[in-house]
């Protein structure tokens, strides 16, 4: 968003435009009108809508990210919404795809947060040292405790 100002025939009144040269909601103008102002618009061609689309995505996704707001999460929705019919994607066919992913992979409730991978452990022994290290990272036992299995380990 930029704020420029034009002079008006050699007077010396400015009056002050406020450039954005963004996506917006259908209605938008008739708003900026009924509160006096004046839009300039222009209509994007495919090529153009499909960019500003996804511009829109990043803004209101960060926009849900500052407020957790269920207004921005709708927005979101919106957006998500003119993509998929730009792309011509139907709605059915996105929650078939939806569906066949949590089926195959799972869904995001249970908080599962992956912090490393680690190469496949078959001596079990070895095994549990590992699990008691990352017990150990989350707080539930003590470092001692790791030791003393390293320890029966090698008796």
């Amino acid at each position: 968003m930029h704020t420029i100002y034009i002079l008006w025939k050699n007077c010396d009144y400015r009056f002050p435009i406020t450039k954005y040269n963004k996506l917006v909601r259908d209605k938008i103008p008739e708003i900026i009108k009924r509160n006096g102002k004046t839009p300039i618009t222009r209509v994007a061609d495919n090529a153009e809508y499909r960019e500003k689309l996804k511009e829109k995505l990043l803004e209101e996704v960060k926009e849900f990210c500052e407020s957790e707001s269920i207004e921005e999460l709708a927005d979101i929705l919106e957006v998500i919404d003119a993509i998929s019919n730009l792309k011509k994607f139907a709605h059915t066919q996105i929650q078939s795809i939806r569906t066949t992913k949590i089926d195959e992979r799972g869904a995001f409730t249970k908080k599962i947060i992956l912090e490393k991978v680690s190469m496949a452990v078959e001596n079990e022994a070895v095994s549990d040292i590992l699990h008691a290290e990352q017990e150990a990272r989350d707080g539930k036992i003590l470092r001692g405790n790791i030791k003393e299995l390293a320890k029966n380990i090698s008796t």
